[in-house]
């Protein structure tokens, strides 16, 4: 028979950035271990560290013995913890560079992984679809968090017979968000997380006029106290543009047009990113011809919600190995081993 048992100790280093707790499919994990008996080392983001004491709070109230989740500074410590013997499993949510200097380091000692790293997620808009809704939704999916979400959708392909009506409207719901302190029950966005972030994006947007795309709305910060951008939408982007091919994890939207699904797709597919994806159409033939061909590991058709807490949930390529959420994402904190006897 096949009995499954919990990896023994396993390391988790995240980078969140989130102003409130990372989804329940990763607190899933933590229960998965405890459920073996096996305990967790976590490294959190310095930047966050209200995060790792509201995760200890919940962790208490599940009656999580407080043994089994602890949390260090990431930089040495989880370097060579990395390389302990002790440690047979990591686990990952960050950045592509971090996350594969993290995998070199498992390997030394055949260690397991999960990895959950960068998007830079395509949306696939077909002329048969309510071109208002989509931007209005486009504008509240993109801005959610300021942007700063690894499935944030990001490369807009528009059918170009609704390019330009869809890039106005997407332009025009972009201008309206109200952005301010997030404290404001008002305020629809708020700050990025750090100067350095504010700094990429700007450096991006003006990358892409030199390149030759077009401001739609915003491209500037906000004159005010804090690491404000405002929401901001680019048409006419090309590769050139060094925003058609970094994630910018910031509140930045690029729309570009295609003439066919075949087109589409390649676009879609032309980083070595593949994380989320998003197709607008009512053909359903068509939506499950592009789910098979978008190569990503979620495929959202006609809404904008990537993952539930009891859905599987990973990237590929570039953007990860492994699963979280769902009975999956159990699965890959458990040892299989197989126990056969025989009668004496």
């Amino acid at each position: 028979m096949g009995v499954r048992t919990a990896s023994h100790r396993n390391a988790s280093v995240m980078e969140w950035v989130f102003r409130y707790p990372p989804p329940m499919e990763q607190d899933g994990q933590v229960v998965g271990q405890e459920d073996g008996g096996r305990s967790r080392q976590r490294w959190m983001r310095p930047a966050c560290p209200r995060l790792s004491e509201v995760r200890r709070n919940a962790a208490t109230d599940i009656n999580l013995p407080a043994h089994n989740l602890r949390y260090w500074a990431a930089g040495a410590v989880a370097e060579r913890l990395l390389e302990a013997d002790a440690i047979r499993m990591v686990s990952f949510t960050g950045s592509i560079p971090v996350g594969k200097h993290l995998a070199a380091l498992a390997t030394r000692t055949i260690k397991r992984g999960v990895f959950e790293l960068g998007g830079h997620a395509p949306v696939l808009v077909f002329p048969d679809v309510d071109v208002e809704a989509v931007a209005r939704g486009a504008a509240a999916a993109k801005f959610r968090s300021s942007g700063q979400i690894c499935t944030s959708p990001t490369r807009f392909y528009v059918h170009h017979s609704i390019h330009d009506r869809l890039a106005a409207a997407f332009a025009e719901a972009a201008t309206a968000i109200r952005v301010g302190d997030p404290f404001d029950s008002a305020t629809q966005m708020g700050p990025v997380q750090n100067a350095r972030r504010l700094a990429a994006v700007e450096a991006l947007v003006e990358d892409a006029r030199r390149n030759g795309a077009t401001v739609a709305a915003g491209g500037a910060r906000i004159d005010r106290p804090g690491f404000f951008y405002r929401p901001t939408v680019l048409t006419g982007v090309t590769d050139a543009c060094r925003a058609a091919s970094e994630e910018p994890f910031g509140p930045l939207a690029l729309v570009a047009s295609f003439r066919d699904a075949e087109e589409g797709v390649a676009l879609a597919n032309r980083l070595s990113l593949g994380l989320a994806s998003y197709v607008f159409t009512r053909d359903l033939a068509l939506a499950d011809r592009l789910s098979a061909e978008i190569e990503c590991g979620n495929v959202v058709v006609n809404h904008w919600v990537v993952s539930h807490p009891e859905t599987p949930f990973g990237g590929i390529k570039d953007s990860g190995i492994g699963l979280e959420g769902g009975t999956e994402g159990f699965q890959a904190f458990e040892q299989v081993k197989f126990v056969s006897q025989a009668p004496l």
